[in-house]
């Protein structure tokens, strides 16, 4: 988990600190930290159901968007590492990117995959969208409304 100065995760604590307030802007919507971080929840929660634990390192290939920040965010509430992999690279230089970064784990926007769909990896998820739906995780202790993922079979 990635601390700034206390134990707590640096989005956790701005949702408990000023939940209303402005986290991110994107084009269709301003999202409240209270918002982005149930957002996050849920994708941990997934992430979790697929046995991504603290310090794994997970490959994204995801444009600059708002989903990217989710995952890395989730990601870091793990624990995990998130490596940001380069779309415009050829499936053969990812391939050699995941070997050399040590990837235990790729996501992979759902947009994306007819471009990286001869990319070979045991570990391939396609995220595809978020929808708001209710989450139980004795794990990481989440018992209420957050966001969960849609993604497609591989």
């Amino acid at each position: 988990m990635i601390t700034i100065g206390n134990s707590n995760h640096w989005l956790s604590e701005q949702a408990t600190m000023q939940p209303n307030s402005q986290a991110i802007i994107t084009s269709e919507k301003i999202f409240t930290y209270s918002e982005f971080y149930e957002e996050c929840l849920g994708v941990l929660s997934y992430f979790d159901q697929l046995g991504i634990k603290e310090k794994d390192h997970v490959g994204i290939l995801f444009g600059h968007n708002y989903k990217f920040f989710v995952i890395v965010n989730a990601l870091w509430l793990i624990g995990a590492v998130p490596v940001p992999l380069n779309t415009r690279h050829t499936t053969k230089e990812i391939q050699n990117q995941l070997r050399q970064a040590d990837i235990k784990f790729l996501i992979i926007d759902e947009t994306l995959k007819s471009q990286f769909a001869s990319l070979i990896f045991q570990n391939k998820t396609y995220l595809n969208k978020v929808t708001k739906c209710e989450v139980r995780s004795t794990k990481f202790n989440i018992l209420h409304s957050a966001f969960c993922t849609q993604h497609s079979a591989l």
